[in-house]
């Protein structure tokens, strides 16, 4: 998770697997510990050996 220069990791608690199967329905959560002013975030899947990087943009008001 980014908002302005701060990224954030997951906390340790994420249920997040490493891959997934083409078409995949799974569910997973993270909770990630970001700056409590901000609204304005990025999601970001990192690029791995058979993935490219992806992000979705949202904004929570």
């Amino acid at each position: 998770m980014k908002t302005g220069q701060t990224v954030a990791r997951p906390t340790l608690d994420a249920t997040i697997p490493l891959a997934f199967t083409a078409g995949s329905t799974a569910k997973a959560q993270a909770s990630f510990e970001v700056p409590q002013e901000s609204t304005n975030f990025s999601f970001l899947l990192l690029e791995r050996k058979d993935f490219q990087q992806a992000s979705i943009d949202f904004q929570i008001a």
